[in-house]
């Protein structure tokens, strides 16, 4: 630890490094959470580790839309657009009794109450007001069900992994079931997410510049990876 904070020095990536990383980000993207997923991607190439990138903050993101579809007589495609660029969507089967313009007047009825709004406001109370809303113009209540799920999932934070295979470079256990416990760990998001949790006081000391943190295995709460240590660095998103 006293290495870290006190003795290392960060070096610059080289030219060829950073044109490599250039080259593979010069690609189409059509929501900020495919660059994310690149992210982890590449840096798990560059590095031969395994990564972990977390998709933007969600608090101050707004919702620009929100629009049904119908796949058949009665399943249909609920999609939710934010600012981001974000696009989430859900298929629900609806009730036998509900109709087409029951979904449209529901459909418009949500749109007024949510459309420039943060997900982060999207709370009980403003769902019960849209619900009431909904049974008051005699729409389609069952659509209610089908935004709650929508909502939720464009809320919940985005996690991508890529490289897992990696964390097997230098596994000395040959113990079966501490490997898929390993493996298990870093598909909950929840627990990944608290992990790499960043608190500005851990970052490197040396180097005022410096956004990285570094934290050792003691220091990761978790049996599972006391061989391992994490790297964690923040990024700015920028949407336009």
């Amino acid at each position: 630890r006293y290495y870290l904070d006190h003795l290392i020095n960060p070096v610059k990536i080289p030219a060829s490094v950073y044109n490599r990383i250039i080259y593979q980000l010069d690609q189409p993207f059509q929501q900020v959470n495919e660059i994310v997923q690149e992210a982890a991607k590449i840096l798990s190439d560059l590095t031969n580790y395994t990564a972990f990138a977390a998709g933007p903050e969600t608090r101050s993101v707004k919702v620009t839309g929100f629009r049904i579809v119908p796949l058949s007589s009665h399943q249909v495609m609920a999609i939710l657009v934010t600012d981001d660029g974000n696009v989430k969507n859900q298929i629900y089967t609806l009730p036998h009794h509900t109709n087409g313009e029951e979904i449209e007047k529901a459909v418009r009825l949500i749109n007024d109450q949510l459309v420039g709004k943060p997900l982060s406001s999207v709370n009980e109370v403003l769902l019960k007001r849209i619900a009431d809303h909904l049974v008051a113009g005699g729409s389609a209540t069952e659509i209610l069900d089908l935004l709650q799920d929508v909502i939720k999932d464009a809320a919940s934070e985005q996690m991508y992994v890529d490289g897992q295979i990696n964390l097997l470079s230098n596994y000395e256990s040959d113990d079966l079931a501490k490997v898929k416990s390993l493996y298990k760990l870093i598909d909950q998001n929840d627990a990944i997410s608290s992990l790499i949790g960043f608190n500005p006081k851990d970052e490197i000391k040396n180097d005022s510049k410096s956004k990285v943190q570094v934290k050792l295995g003691s220091e990761l709460q978790s049996d599972l990876l006391e061989d391992y240590s994490l790297l964690t660095a923040q990024y700015l998103s920028l949407i336009h």
